[in-house]
């Protein structure tokens, strides 16, 4: 009987534990952003417009073949079809790598996407639905040279029934998070190639450890911890090479499989059109009592990505900056001669008080928070 009671209170006390590492609960709807079903949706492979025969239901684009694979390569007997990859950012904006065509030079005349494809191409001649082909419409943005490599582009029309890949417009990824690609390597149809991880990122640029071949560029690279597209995929060392025995193809690695990816907060178009979170935000703390108050935030720290509890006596007038926060995100509590002023978003382990006089605090933009005693800040 003590036995079953000490396991009934031990079980019990579970029920107030914390989180070990990173939160990792996931809900449904995050798990449907994750879900390669979803995501595949949303990416594309490169057609020329010059090749493709389409009527009002059916389309037809000639299919190729991997030359010389060695025996027993994966996929080596899948025919191939189309060229670069790319995604979908909204209905009818389609990203990809600039050297998958010169953009500045032909515009993009020629240039045809097909999306839903999902089944291995038929040899020969590969046959699909005319509704499933869109065309480049408008060149939005584009480079190609040693400081990056995309081109944002505007398709003749909406892509139906899909969910645009989600941009990481609040710089969350970090080194050492796991990540997918998503594309259609070596010509063959959407694969979902996950297993890589962030080895280190720059201004411009990341750096990853992923699978990654001929055809990838332009591949989304896919955060999985985060839900949330990193950038673009343009450059590999992995790919195909030479069996120095028999002289036939086959899957080259190296040490690191370094894949080099542009990240989409450097891209002009998209920091003039989505709200790229480029800059540390700081945040400021008044006091605006005419007496001492103390103030504990609890904040994540953006270059340790650990939680950080901050606790400080400011005096009237007196101002506190925190200027390395990962987001602003918040947990608030004031208090002066023991009375609570201010809360922000409840957080365990803060005092437990029934607060029935809030006088709460004020958020301007700037993320400015003015802590009053005697009357609601309006």
């Amino acid at each position: 009987m003590i036995q079953s009671l000490i396991l009934f209170f031990t079980f019990a006390h579970l029920g107030l534990a914390a989180v070990t590492g990173e939160d990792d609960r996931l809900s449904f709807a995050e798990l449907e952003k994750r879900n390669p079903s979803t995501l595949a949706k949303a990416t594309a492979t490169q057609l020329s417009r010059r090749y493709l025969k389409l009527d009002s239901e059916l389309a037809s684009y000639p299919s190729g073949k991997l030359q010389n694979q060695c025996p027993g390569e994966k996929f080596a007997n899948e025919p191939t079809l189309g060229g670069c990859s790319g995604f979908l950012i909204a209905e009818n904006i389609l990203v990809a790598a600039g050297h998958c065509k010169d953009y500045r030079a032909g515009g993009c005349e020629d240039d045809a996407w097909l999306f839903n494809h999902f089944a291995p191409a038929k040899a020969g001649k590969h046959i699909f639905k005319t509704k499933d082909v869109f065309y480049c419409k408008k060149i939005l943005d584009f480079k190609h040279d040693g400081e990056g490599d995309y081109v944002i582009m505007e398709l003749d029309r909406k892509v139906p029934n899909i969910t645009p890949l989600e941009m990481d417009i609040k710089n969350q990824g970090q080194k050492g998070d796991p990540v997918a690609i998503l594309g259609y390597p070596l010509g063959r149809s959407f694969t979902y190639t996950p297993g890589g991880r962030i080895l280190s990122k720059d201004k411009n640029f990341l750096r990853v450890d992923s699978d990654a071949f001929k055809n990838n560029s332009g591949s989304a690279l896919f955060n999985i911890r985060t839900g949330k597209v990193e950038g673009i995929l343009t450059n590999a060392r992995r790919g195909m090479g030479q069996n120095p025995l028999d002289g036939c193809q086959l899957a080259k690695s190296y040490k690191e499989n370094m894949v080099l990816v542009n990240r989409l907060k450097r891209i002009e178009y998209l920091q003039n059109n989505y709200q790229f979170n480029n800059k540390n935000k700081e945040a400021l703390f008044k006091n605006l009592c005419d007496q001492k108050t103390t103030l504990i935030v609890k904040y994540r720290n953006k270059k340790e990505n650990d939680w950080i509890t901050l606790s400080k006596t400011l005096e009237p007038n007196e101002e506190l900056r925190i200027s390395d926060n990962k987001n602003d995100s918040f947990y608030l509590h004031a208090f002066n001669q023991s009375n609570s002023i201010i809360k922000g978003k409840d957080f365990w382990g803060f005092a437990d008080t029934t607060r029935t006089n809030e006088y709460g605090f004020k958020s301007s933009k700037g993320s400015t928070y003015l802590l009053g005693c005697s009357a609601l800040l309006e």
